[in-house]
């Protein structure tokens, strides 16, 4: 549970971690440069030269005049080429540049430059990561609903109750799994994996995620899952859609159960994405349990462990 937060943690974050991870890299390469690059590119023999060169010139005086000199010592510059190679421009400029004097403000500008370059980089990606999330898909299994009875519609009064106030006592067999697409743009599932366990014998405090890929269930999973879909079908945004892959003939088989599940699906973005769902079902109603509907949901692909499988044979 704890790599799974932090798996969690890191993918939620992923964008900050990549821009530390780049300043962090230009920060090496710096330090790289200053202890191990310069040294080993820029000594000529091991150690900086020196030379020393004398002037003699005549200086008048009242009776005449007399030779005076000097001496200066300076730093011997590398020489480039030979009467026979002359010598390279290029090669000497880059010299100049690579292994001139190097003072701590000429690298504290050469960071922050590059970092003001990976703050560009990272204001382009947020800004894509930001559209992506307001514009994708969100979708999300419902409990299992039926065919309304006709006599409900008979009246303004019994049309309002169906859509305001709805009971399972209203609704007739088969019943079908619905999807709601809370997002923006259509969403594509590739993947739904469902069963009904009776409430007894559901694993209290563990997420429906869990229950489904970690090999540890997988006894349980054999128990009381159902054939999972490949199925790949479009769910339209603001709409309540009808999933008639997952199907129950009655509703005496589905009380005082847990109906739960994953789904998994991508959006227009290409981008997969998973969410499950556990609702206990009563005489009258479906409710949610656990934590599926507010924090088991996220974005990848699915890992499974060990694939659900029913009657012996992956589902």
């Amino acid at each position: 549970m704890g790599l799974g937060v932090i798996y969690g943690w890191i993918k939620r974050n992923r964008l900050r971690l990549w821009f530390l991870g780049i300043c962090l890299l230009g920060f090496v390469f710096l330090a790289a440069y200053v202890i191990f690059l310069k040294p080993f590119l820029c000594s000529p023999t091991g150690s900086e030269k020196w030379a020393g060169h004398s002037y003699e010139y005549s200086y008048p005086k009242y009776y005449g005049s007399e030779q005076r000199g000097q001496i200066i010592i300076e730093k011997e510059k590398p020489t480039y080429g030979s009467d026979s190679h002359p010598k390279n421009e290029q090669a000497q400029s880059a010299y100049e540049v690579i292994c001139g004097e190097t003072k701590i403000t000429d690298l504290a500008i050469a960071f922050l430059t590059y970092c003001l370059v990976a703050v560009g980089w990272f204001a382009m990606r947020s800004s894509d990561e930001n559209t992506k999330r307001g514009q994708r898909a969100y979708l999300v299994a419902g409990p299992l609903f039926g065919i309304p009875d006709e006599a409900l519609f008979n009246s303004d009064a019994s049309r309002w109750l169906m859509q305001n106030r709805a009971e399972k006592t209203m609704f007739h067999g088969p019943w079908h799994m619905v999807m709601y697409n809370f997002g923006e743009t259509s969403a594509f599932s590739t993947r739904v994996v469902w069963g009904l366990c009776p409430i007894v014998a559901f694993p209290v405090g563990i997420r429906v995620s869990d229950l489904l890929t970690r090999k540890k269930y997988k006894k349980w999973r054999d128990t009381w899952t159902r054939p999972a879909f490949n199925v790949e079908n479009i769910f339209s945004p603001k709409h309540l859609n009808h999933y008639r892959h997952v199907r129950v003939e009655t509703r005496e088989e589905t009380l005082w159960c847990v109906f739960f599940g994953r789904v998994e699906y991508r959006d227009v973005f290409g981008d997969a994405h998973w969410s499950t769902f556990s609702y206990f079902i009563s005489d009258e109603h479906a409710d949610g349990i656990g934590v599926s509907l507010s924090k088991d949901h996220g974005d990848g692909e699915c890992h499974w462990e060990n694939p659900p499988q029913r009657g012996g044979k992956p589902a």
